[in-house]
């Protein structure tokens, strides 16, 4: 009987820690996304809180990034690292059209990056 006691008790901790990992991944992918459309939206009209918009995704990025490396592919996240610290850079040079393929480049990788995490029946098998 303690036996399934304790199976139940692991179940439930596994569970939790899978639910936790879906909406972490969740909100940081969807927080990335919206700041990658906030830094397309400013180009045009103010470089500079452009530059500053990209740096704080990066340091946000950097911040969370513990977190994701728990329970996902490293490789995938270093990927979406390079990008990122690539992103001021193209600002700085003013190739708008450089920075716009960038920003839609990271908000693709994070969404498929959150779309591989979730419970779909795709993922499961």
């Amino acid at each position: 009987m303690n036996r399934l006691w304790a199976a139940a008790g692991l179940l439930a901790v596994l569970t939790a820690l899978c639910v936790w990992a879906g909406f972490s991944t969740s909100s940081i992918t969807a927080s990335l996304s919206q700041e990658m459309t906030q830094i397309t939206e400013i180009l045009t009209k103010d470089k500079a809180a452009a530059l500053t918009l990209s740096r704080q995704a990066e340091e946000k990025w950097q911040s969370r990034h513990a977190v994701l490396c728990t329970f996902m592919s490293h490789t995938r996240l270093e990927e979406i690292d390079r990008s990122l610290s690539a992103l001021p850079a193209y600002i700085e040079l003013g190739e708008e059209a450089d920075v716009r393929a960038e920003c839609s480049r990271i908000a693709e990788m994070v969404q498929q990056l959150s779309e591989a995490e979730m419970p779909y029946f795709q993922n499961i098998l």
